[in-house]
């Protein structure tokens, strides 16, 4: 198994309990340091502190800003310019698909994630395949 302990991950994803329960998964896999963050606002602002990330798991249904507004926006900060970027989202049909291959996402996983299939999904992001799972 790869040494994941360097790398920083940033969940994005408004329900308090996915959150929670999609940090556990990653620091599970190995990864060193998980932030949690409600909106593209508390993104923003928690990355610019960051002087890298390596994945971006982001909720595509948010309050404020949906997940292709906030994508857009983090593409311009240099903290997360070799950083791998997945809609995470329930809203699994072919054209919300599209759309997120489109707009730029690196990969889509769809919700509920699949527990026995994450660590594999995660270690094939982190090593650049476009994993799309809905």
């Amino acid at each position: 198994m790869p040494d994941l302990s360097n790398h920083v991950a940033v969940v994005v994803e408004d329900d308090p309990l996915n959150a929670m329960l999609i940090r556990r998964m990653l620091l599970g896999v190995g990864l060193g340091e998980v932030k949690v963050c409600k909106s593209g606002v508390e993104t923003r602002q928690t990355i610019v502190h960051l002087s890298r990330v390596d994945l971006i798991l982001l909720d595509i249904q948010l309050p404020e800003e949906d997940g292709f507004d906030i994508l857009r926006s983090l593409r311009y900060l240099p903290s997360v310019d070799k950083a791998r970027i997945v809609a995470v989202t329930a809203n699994v049909i072919p054209s919300y698909i599209v759309r997120a291959a489109e707009a730029g996402f690196d990969g889509f996983l769809g919700k509920p994630l699949k527990f026995d299939e994450f660590r594999s999904q995660v270690l094939r992001i982190l090593n650049g395949e476009k994993v799309w799972e809905p």
